[in-house]
């Protein structure tokens, strides 16, 4: 779980700030379930409520681990506040192919 609380600040509008997590739980055989809502406040509108922003939740599969390297793909949904309304929400879905790099120590002598 990682945890964010940024200020947000902008040309066209006051300061606002954003409360992000970030979860994943590990499943057998390779998968994994993400979960990364976020609230804000001013930020997509001038109210100083705290808000549902973007919502993202995904289903992640390990395809390939090696010794220094692995690969994974991922598939979610996610939510997002419209422009004037909150209530006004847009959806859609997002594909990731994601490469990861070790920079531990190698087996190498």
């Amino acid at each position: 779980m990682i945890a964010n609380l940024v200020e947000v600040r902008t040309d066209q509008s006051q300061s606002g700030a954003s409360f992000e997590l970030y979860g994943e739980y590990g499943l057998r055989r390779g998968w994994a379930l993400v979960a990364a809502p976020s609230l804000s406040e001013a930020v997509q509108s001038s109210s100083k409520e705290w808000v549902l922003d973007e919502v993202l939740v995904a289903a992640r599969r390990k395809v390939y681990l090696g010794e220094s390297f692995s690969i994974s793909t991922q598939i979610g949904g996610f939510s997002i506040p419209g422009a004037r309304d909150q209530n006004d929400r847009a959806y859609g879905v997002e594909t990731r192919l994601a490469l990861g790099k070790s920079f531990g120590e190698s087996n190498r002598v």
